[in-house]
């Protein structure tokens, strides 16, 4: 109710009398923008004049005004004949409040109405302008031709917190419920207002119909609501409104395994993050407590995983993914673009291999094939990458990654040998002895040229006993990889991928 609150005082007293309320589907702006019109007229603190689903088309736009406020509207003459409607009125104060406001301000003219509404705000102190919108309200900010957004009163409103969401199912029907149950709603909903009113309407109505409260069947009705309602209808609404940053940023978060401090959120993120975490804040997929960030709402993170899932296998990538379910987009990036630069290689292996010659004595020296992905690597801005493959017996990894926004946080390092040749069989140690504190994972790419199955040969000579915790599955035209961890000192662990390349 603050936001509430802030309204209501900001009308009374005629100071910063306009405002952008922003939450996502369902987060109750309609019911604040309701309450808030009979707090002014039971108040008497002037007239209240509501706006519900404003017209995309700018001059119907007008024509709503024109009969909310009952006055004469000039479209080519906005500001100076809706200032002198103000200025006509008798109330201490007029207030406008457009709910919905996306559709306007889609179109082409509407941020430009917006703005006109705005200089009639600071030309007539007694008009007061609150709009009501979702995320497209804070693209529009960021935008460099929204000067109402950047003058009036920002307020998001977030998913409620648990002890909010404890008063909204027990007050009003003076419920005694655990308090495991209410932390079980919270967890699936993450606060969001519209899920909870609708759990709570379900549930209600079922013990109505046993005529009893006790043992309210949340949990049934949850897993109905979410089969009928919230996965088919209300999740692809909030999905689509997070739009493509909003989405990316939930997808990184998603995948961190604890919470993430703001001095990380662009580095972990995307450069985007502020932005995004308060889009996802106000959509209650997730929460900020002390800078830290982590999503929330239980029952979309699922619906979201499988539908992302569905999408991958769609592409025939969802069994091949090798990457860590908790690795950093850091790593996910090396991983992708190592993996690809393998399927180059082998679809294009000319330049590989000498001709002359059998085996693997036909293959190019490593440092070829360590330049070769370094170069591939390198065709990605967001990696730093550099080699130390021409050092000569420096003892160091043949190629060194860094995350390029966050590179002093984020590095990792590539080994690359050629199967039978010296050390080869040495090649994990290499890697792991070549990580240093911080690193999550290590890479290895073992490159090969003779007619033999590599999978089995190297899994016995290099990988032996070590427990391996993904491996692509066989088939043809799938290639070899592996993924180990291995336990460092001080309780590290480090994941070591193996790529390998058969020619």
């Amino acid at each position: 109710m603050e936001t509430l609150s802030i309204l209501t005082e900001a009308v009374r007293v005629g100071r910063r009398s306009i405002a952008a309320v922003m939450g996502g589907r369902g987060m109750g702006k309609t019911s604040l923008a309701l309450e808030f019109e009979r707090r002014l007229r039971e108040g008497s603190l002037g007239e209240v004049h509501f706006v519900r689903y404003p017209s995309a088309d700018p001059l119907a736009f007008v024509r709503q005004l024109e009969r909310a406020l009952e006055a004469s509207l000039d479209a080519s003459l906005f500001v100076e004949t809706l200032a002198e409607a103000i200025r006509e009125r008798s109330s201490p104060r007029v207030v406008l409040m457009i709910d919905e406001i996306e559709s306007l301000l889609n179109s082409v003219n509407g941020p430009a109405l917006l703005d006109n509404m705005r200089i009639v705000w600071e030309q007539e102190p007694r008009f007061a302008i609150i709009i009501f919108g979702g995320s497209r309200l804070h693209s529009l900010l960021q935008s460099d031709t929204s000067p109402f957004l950047r003058t009036a009163r920002w307020l998001p409103l977030f998913g409620l917190s648990l002890t909010e969401t404890s008063s909204l199912v027990r007050e009003p029907l003076g419920l005694d419920i655990d308090d495991s149950m209410i932390e079980a709603v919270w967890a699936h909903t993450g606060g969001h207002p519209l899920m909870i009113q609708r759990i709570m309407e379900e549930t209600i109505e079922l013990a109505r119909a046993d005529d009893s409260v006790e043992g309210l069947p949340f949990l049934d009705v949850i897993e109905r609501l979410r089969e009928e309602e919230f996965e088919p209808k209300l999740f692809p609404i909030l999905k689509n409104n997070l739009g493509d940053s909003g989405g990316a940023t939930f997808e990184r978060l998603s995948r961190e395994v604890g919470p993430v401090q703001r001095s990380d959120w662009i580095g972990v993120l995307g450069d985007h993050a502020i932005h995004s975490v308060e889009v996802l804040r106000t959509s209650a997929l997730a929460g900020v407590d002390d800078g830290l960030v982590t999503p929330t709402g239980e029952m979309f993170r699922s619906w979201w995983a499988r539908s992302r899932g569905a999408d991958a296998a769609e592409l025939g990538a969802a069994a091949l993914e090798p990457a860590s379910p908790s690795a950093s987009d850091f790593e996910r990036f090396v991983i992708d673009a190592t993996s690809r630069w393998v399927v180059t290689l082998i679809e294009h292996p000319n330049f590989a291999i000498r001709s002359g010659r059998t085996g693997n004595d036909a293959l190019r020296p490593e440092a070829y094939f360590q330049i070769s992905l370094l170069h591939a690597l390198r065709q990605h801005p967001l990696l730093q990458s550099e080699a130390e493959a021409l050092s000569g017996g420096s003892g160091r990894a043949d190629v060194k990654v860094r995350w390029s926004r966050a590179p002093l946080r984020n590095r990792s390092t590539i080994e690359v040998k050629i199967f039978g040749r010296k050390n080869y069989r040495e090649v994990i140690q290499q890697a792991i002895d070549y990580s240093v504190s911080g690193d999550a994972f290590a890479c290895v790419v073992m490159v090969d040229h003779h007619e033999r199955p590599l999978r089995a040969a190297y899994r016995t000579a290099c990988i032996g006993e070590e427990r391996v915790e993904w491996e692509a599955p066989e088939g043809r035209g799938v290639q070899p990889v592996f993924r180990t961890a291995h336990a460092l000192s001080a309780g590290r662990q480090l994941r070591v991928y193996h790529f390998l390349v058969q020619l």
